[in-house]
């Protein structure tokens, strides 16, 4: 999945919300380390990995990407919500509020306190789960050159923002590997890709930006959805892989909603739904598996090997290393 992976586990008194939990994945490894993708349900290919590790390297003409470390990244979560299959829209809004998750702030397992509001769900059987958040995240960050060189990249200023505006076309898009529009402000070398980065230059460079400061950039994945969805299988919104398992779409505030169904890879739930026998209220806390100098994780970088010469095309927040616990569900009176 190309954009931010929402996992969840919803027990009978405990209602667990992991967002992207890209630490809980170890670092690939030797034969493991892939630039295209090939094991990263299981493991995370990291830059510096694959600078150290010659057979994973790209082959001239071809492109690929691996994981940077993060010195920010971050988006707004609005709402919590829970729901059944049978009916397009959630049933119980679980939760409500504004919570800045910003990624690169707490150590791992500290717990925050967002705020917002939580309203009781209705007796029931629930088997869906919505999530609302910003359609932005910004994010800066560093990584190491793929290709034993030691040199340095960083995310940079000259496409760093992005435009609220949203249309269902690509005219933000360059299917390139050489930037020829600097109109055009995402990238992906080829129009079989299913995702999209931030172009970090004008051209693809091999510039060493080890004396450069990482930039804070903007990526809108509403844009995602463009390329990486399906329409028509739920009215209004885009749906993965041809299914209604995973469907996305920009609801009436322009804010980024989806909704994940108990069939989906993460998203657990008990044999035949979470059952609701009374009206239920939880507590809220955040846990956070920490981004940190010792694990490349909070951003993607994407590369290009022009006739033997490695250069970076873009980067985008494709690993967050991020956990949001809400804990423990009480079973409470009807108010």
């Amino acid at each position: 999945m190309s954009k931010k992976l929402f996992f969840f586990c919803l027990q009978a008194f405990s209602l667990s919300l992991p967002v992207i939990a890209a630490d809980s994945l170890p670092d690939c490894v030797g034969g493991d380390l892939s630039m295209n993708g090939a094991n990263e349900e299981t493991c995370v290919t990291t830059c510096t990995a694959v600078a150290d590790y010659a057979p994973a390297h790209l082959t001239p003409g071809g492109s690929g990407f691996c994981a940077g470390d993060a010195t920010e990244s971050k988006f707004t979560l609005f709402e919590v919500k829970l729901g059944v299959s049978a009916q397009l829209e959630a049933t119980c809004n679980l939760w409500s509020g504004s919570f800045l998750v910003d990624k690169t702030q707490y150590a791992t397992g500290q717990e925050i306190d967002a705020g917002g509001t939580f309203n009781y769900c209705s007796p029931g059987t629930y088997d869906v789960v919505y999530i609302t958040t910003s359609r932005t995240e910004t994010f800066a960050g560093t990584a190491t050159f793929p290709d034993g060189s030691g040199k340095i990249a960083k995310t940079t200023t000259m496409f760093a923002s992005d435009s609220d505006s949203y249309t269902d076309s690509t005219t933000w898009l360059e299917d390139s590997t050489s930037h020829t529009d600097n109109d055009l402000p995402y990238v992906r070398p080829s129009n079989t890709w299913n995702t999209a980065y931030k172009k970090l230059s004008s051209t693809p460079s091999a510039t060493d930006l080890s004396s450069s400061s990482a930039a804070e950039m903007t990526f809108d994945w509403a844009k995602m959805q463009v390329i990486n969805k399906v329409t028509g299988l739920l009215s209004g919104w885009y749906c993965e892989d041809g299914a209604t398992d995973v469907c996305e779409r920009i609801n009436s505030e322009g804010r980024l909603e989806g909704r994940y169904l108990s069939s989906v890879d993460g998203v657990t739930f008990p044999s035949g739904g979470l059952v609701v026998t009374d009206t239920i209220q939880p507590n809220w806390n955040l846990s956070y598996f920490g981004l940190n100098t010792s694990t490349e994780r909070g951003l993607r970088f994407l590369w290009h090997n022009d006739g033997g010469t490695v250069k970076y095309l873009g980067a985008n927040p494709g690993e967050s290393g991020l956990e949001i616990t809400i804990s423990p569900i009480e079973i409470s009176s009807t108010p």
